[in-house]
């Protein structure tokens, strides 16, 4: 299952996600969150004006996007933190 908890930035999705993680793990050990800053901040994907762009952006969405999508195919529980700006 993935939960995607979405909106502006500085909103609280992640400290939401990571009260829900805390809230929901000891009844499924196989949950994590993945937040969006972190991703980007794993594939140094935070350095540049660039990264920010909306191309960067769409990278940065589309890597977690699929992320989220190869943990939930091995029912993995996924709470996921991002700033979603693109309908698909």
């Amino acid at each position: 299952m993935i939960v995607w908890l979405i909106g502006l930035s500085g909103a609280g999705k992640s400290t939401i996600g990571q009260a829900l993680i805390r809230q929901w793990k000891p009844s499924a050990p196989n949950t994590i969150l993945v937040d969006g800053d972190e991703v980007r901040r794993i594939f140094a994907q935070d350095r540049t004006p660039a990264d920010y762009s909306i191309e960067g952006r769409r990278r940065n969405a589309e890597r977690i996007f699929e992320i989220c999508a190869w943990l939930d195919r091995q029912d993995i529980n996924v709470v996921c933190c991002i700033l979603s700006l693109f309908h698909d």
